[in-house]
């Protein structure tokens, strides 16, 4: 459940702000980027640098994952 809320917050930043992925995994609770992007990936199916860039692509600040 931890998990789910820090990943949808990250999904916020990464959609809105231009912090980088490790920027946003430490502001997100995550200790370890390697973790993070673990994570990430398992819960949205994409890598958090992936899922920025369909959200840029797709212009709607959220990715179609």
């Amino acid at each position: 459940f931890v998990n789910n809320m820090r990943i949808s917050k990250a999904c916020q930043l990464l959609a809105n702000t231009t912090l980088s992925a490790s920027e946003i995994c430490y502001a997100c609770g995550f200790n370890n980027v390697n973790h993070f992007n673990r994570v990430f990936k398992s819960t949205v199916g994409l890598s958090p640098t992936q899922y920025r860039a369909s959200c840029r692509k797709d212009g709607s600040g959220e990715a179609q994952a």
